[in-house]
């Protein structure tokens, strides 16, 4: 890859015999080159002026107290909402189980409200055999 990015950049070193190479196009290929290296070398931070951006180690370490310290209160506070959670989540199961146990007691009344009727219907059709004989 670096190599194919060197041929379009300097298609001239693709020829491997250097002899075809005529010393104005080599002497003016190598001053190019020299003003990109110092290009570079003047645009590349320099380690002094890095480490002048830094801010000093207490308020690095003031910083990082600080941090701890939201951390820790978020964390506080996301526990305090678990909790919450945990106890309406209870509750809604409490509230379900309750919902469930009147259904079946509903039902059972159904069951026999539907038997009552069952047996004043037969008693009725008992006594009106009785009252006709």
């Amino acid at each position: 890859m670096r190599n194919l990015c060197c041929l379009r950049k300097w298609p001239y070193l693709n020829n491997t015999s250097t002899s075809t190479i005529d010393e104005e196009t080599f002497s003016r290929k190598q001053r190019e080159l020299e003003c990109e290296r110092d290009q570079v070398f003047i645009n590349a931070p320099s380690k002094a002026s890095l480490w002048k951006l830094l801010p000093s180690t207490k308020d690095l370490r003031s910083q990082i107290q600080a941090m701890e310290a939201k951390g820790e209160q978020k964390r506080k506070k996301v526990v305090k909402r678990r909790k919450k959670i945990e106890s309406r989540e209870r509750k809604i199961k409490k509230t379900e189980n309750e919902i469930k146990s009147m259904r079946k007691m509903m039902e059972r009344i159904h069951n026999k409200k539907h038997k009552a009727l069952e047996t004043i219907s037969h008693e009725r059709s008992c006594l009106e055999k009785i009252t006709i004989l």
